[in-house]
């Protein structure tokens, strides 16, 4: 049973520190120099919860939650290393702070909002038939915007689809006339599926950049060419593969799937000779 508490004061342009224990006389206990001149000011209001979490790990994510809508609203949030070193050791599954570029303190307990489905199965690798799988980040990338559930179809089809170095890859689909049928747009770390599309009949499924078109620097970049989407949004809630996880239940796996290089379901990487 744990207690989460806080000690908030508005000078100086906002200062924040939140914190655990077993029991409220923790909120009066040493900590680090800085989080105690906070607690001593009297201008600060100190604050805990009404009543204790049931686990340690919950308060946890309600602390690394706090954390982050602090200093989203701008208050200077004073960390503890100690604790912080302690609660990486106890839960393996949280880490409790990273900060991005723009200096933003942020949690893992805090995750874009994605359409998942709820209690839907995975979507097992080896059942794709015919399929490209791209695994992008989640934040900015170039000048594409962050994706979230908020992503139009239209934001979500300019990240699956360009630039990818699959030169290769169309002189083997060329010469065998395999050619994927299916792009799948995958979240990297929780294999998240945040687009499914049909693609293009045959050659026109993807194809080498000519000179002139836009395109990274270098030669061998292509493009996907979408057909139409596989999904739907009603209410909020993804109709389809979106929303699902990809699960790779064979030796392939994310690891294949590092860099600028689009990932195959087990048919295709047969039908072309790549290695297992």
């Amino acid at each position: 049973m744990t207690w989460l508490y806080t000690y908030e004061n508005e000078s100086n342009g906002g200062r924040f520190y939140a914190g655990i224990g077993e029991n409220v006389a923790r909120v009066w206990q040493p900590h680090n120099p800085e989080a105690e001149a906070l607690r001593d000011d009297p201008r600060t209001v100190i604050l805990r919860t009404a009543t204790r979490f049931s686990t340690r790990k919950d308060a946890l994510m309600a602390e690394a939650i706090a954390i982050h809508v602090a200093s989203f609203f701008g208050a200077r949030v004073i960390l503890d290393a100690s604790d912080g070193e302690q609660i990486l050791r106890e839960s393996d599954s949280l880490q409790r702070i990273v900060t991005n570029i723009s200096g933003t303190v942020q949690t893992k307990h805090l995750v874009p909002a994605l359409p998942i489905q709820e209690g839907a199965p995975p979507v097992r690798y080896s059942h794709l038939i015919g399929a490209a799988i791209v695994m992008t980040t989640l934040e900015e990338l170039d000048e594409r915007p962050a994706v979230s559930g908020a992503s139009t179809f239209d934001a979500l089809a300019e990240r699956a689809s360009q630039f990818w170095r699959l030169r290769r890859r169309v002189d083997a689909a060329t010469s065998t006339s395999t050619w994927p049928i299916r792009l799948i747009l995958v979240s990297k770390g929780h294999h998240v599926i945040l687009g499914d599309w049909d693609l293009a009949d045959g050659a026109q499924s993807m194809r080498a950049l000519g000179a002139g078109e836009s395109q990274p620097n270098g030669s061998g970049w292509c493009a996907f060419r979408l057909a139409r989407p596989r999904w739907t949004i009603e209410d909020g809630t993804a109709i389809g593969d979106v929303g699902r996880t990809l699960e790779f239940d064979t030796a392939y796996g994310p690891k294949n799937l590092q860099g600028s290089v689009a990932g195959w379901s087990e048919d295709l990487r047969i039908t072309w000779g790549m290695a297992p």
